[in-house]
């Protein structure tokens, strides 16, 4: 584990009010409270600079190496000069958006390393991706409204509207980048119109259902599963986890909400810190091999960070006769098992992130069911008197399920269902 970096109290500066207090993590660089770097050096006529870098600490000691670099070698310009140069020079040369793809992946960097943008925008042997398709030899000054409602259209006679969405996502994504770094004027794509994302039934794994996928899976990824399903975390938030992220004097984890940015903690339950340590031997290995331990908890044996999970959790979810299984049903899975032990919104919303509650209650599947259920039952009953039948009507369609209607609760024993998410997952 790291030694905790000394803490450095700037004055209070008018573009920086809200981060009095920072991280010194190196000579010249420093980390925000908010998760944000930036770098502070001296240009040639002896002024003190300071550069917003963005998230990732290995960009900041780039930046800082290039820009002291560029003082000694006298090539040093002003931040607002460069800028100017890179408007005039994108306006001049007429950079397409084809050209602009290499860039934005280059400059673009995805939380905890996620190769999202790389699959989306390089196809990865699945040939020409349709953003680039279909903008490729636009000049990026002149895409506008226009284009983009017409992308829109195209897109839609190919595929549903979820994936437009994520598409129009991703251009969004993308040119507001590149008004950020001064490439372009006006953000065209900021009124853009996507379509509603289409309601999706939640669905929840039972106990038995997960215990029959995981031996199907390979060791790194059963670990990767297991802490999502302790920790109810997203596959980007497991697989992003840092260990400077884990506290083990107090027996706890950090994360921070991709969305609000808002930090909250997560305790170390039994299944998360076998997990913690199963971890904590391959990060041994690989720091006594290369001499550089990894930054994340979850990398290969070569210390990269891994992400190939989510295809081979739905390969093995379809295997064992759940088709809709998939790695985001982990999360609602430990809802729904928090709410079947007893467990408080409160609580589960604390443990999921959710800045709103309204958001919690979407992860309650079988409590949801339950709720609809027993408001047509009276209806229910009533057709079943007039058919003569002493029991419910519930009964006689779901004869195996009276307390859990759910269809996955119907071969589910009864003895399982007040146990917590943690004890669930039997070695």
């Amino acid at each position: 584990m790291k030694a905790e970096a000394r803490v450095v109290r700037f004055p209070t500066r008018r573009e920086d009010k809200k981060a009095k207090e920072v991280e010194c993590v190196g000579p010249g660089v420093y980390r925000r409270t908010t998760g944000s770097y930036f770098i502070w050096y001296t240009d040639p006529y002896g002024k003190r600079r300071k550069e917003t870098v963005g998230t990732r600490k290995q960009d900041a000691f780039d930046l800082i190496v290039d820009r002291k670099r560029e003082v000694r070698e006298g090539t040093w310009l002003p931040p607002e000069i460069r800028r100017k140069q890179a408007a005039e020079a994108t306006t001049n040369n007429g950079m397409t958006f084809a050209e602009f793809v290499p860039v934005f992946l280059k400059r673009h960097q995805s939380r905890g390393g996620s190769t999202y943008y790389h699959d989306r925008l390089e196809g990865r042997g699945k040939g020409t991706p349709p953003v680039v398709e279909f903008f490729g030899e636009l000049p990026l000054a002149r895409i506008g409204v226009d284009e983009f409602d017409g992308f829109r259209r195209w897109r839609s006679e190919q595929v549903a509207a979820s994936t437009v969405r994520k598409d129009l996502m991703l251009l969004g994504t993308m040119f507001r980048q590149a008004t950020r770094w001064q490439l372009l004027n006006v953000n065209p794509a900021a009124d853009i119109e996507k379509p509603q994302e289409p309601e999706v039934r939640s669905r929840a794994f039972t106990s038995e259902e997960y215990l029959r996928v995981e031996p199907l899976l390979d060791p790194d990824e059963r670990q990767l599963s297991r802490m999502a399903l302790g920790t109810s975390q997203s596959l980007g938030d497991v697989t992003g986890l840092e260990w400077d992220s884990v506290d083990e004097r107090t027996g706890s984890i950090y994360f921070r909400r991709s969305k609000s940015g808002e930090q909250y903690y997560i305790a170390i339950s039994p299944v998360v810190a076998g997990v913690l340590a199963w971890a904590k031997k391959r990060y041994d290995a690989i720091a006594r091999a290369t001499g550089k331990p990894p930054r994340f908890v979850f990398v290969d044996s070569a210390g990269k960070p891994y992400h190939t999970a989510r295809g081979h959790f739905k390969t093995a979810c379809r295997k064992v006769g759940v088709p809709w299984g998939n790695f985001k049903a982990l999360r609602t899975t430990a809802a729904t098992w928090a709410d079947e032990a007893g467990a408080s919104m409160e609580s589960v919303q604390r443990a999921l992130g959710h800045a709103d509650i309204r958001t919690t209650q979407r992860f309650y599947v079988r409590a949801g069911v339950r709720s609809q259920v027993e408001k047509t039952r009276v209806t229910l009953d009533a057709v079943s008197a007039r058919l003569g039948g002493p029991e419910s009507a519930a009964e006689k369609v779901l004869p195996n399920c009276s307390q859990s209607p759910s269809e996955a609760d119907c071969q589910r024993p009864t003895t399982d269902a007040n146990l917590p998410a943690a004890n669930r997952m039997r070695e």
